[in-house]
């Protein structure tokens, strides 16, 4: 019995970080997108949003999460509303 309990807490937790993970991706392929479209630079939205390069590199590969500020940041210099980068979660 213990063991299937605890089987259980760790597939929910596999579940939770690939969420995780998938959710980050979701959010990076839209700042990308967005980017991209209006054709700015990964180097000129770091500026606008006063971020720095390497770490909106991350972001927009899905591998770094991003704080409600930076989301806010990002979506400033991207000139959307902060709910656009989320929306397709």
């Amino acid at each position: 019995m213990g063991l299937i309990v605890c089987g259980l807490i760790v597939w929910r937790a596999l579940i939770s970080l690939y969420m995780a993970n998938t959710s980050l991706q979701i959010v990076g392929k839209t700042i990308k997108k967005l980017r991209e479209k209006q054709k700015v630079s990964q180097e000129e939205l770091s500026f606008r949003s006063g971020i720095h390069r390497t770490y909106m590199g991350r972001v927009e590969r899905g591998k770094q999460n991003l704080s409600l500020l930076n989301i806010i940041k990002v979506a400033q210099g991207l000139k959307v509303h902060p709910s656009v980068l989320l929306k397709e979660l």
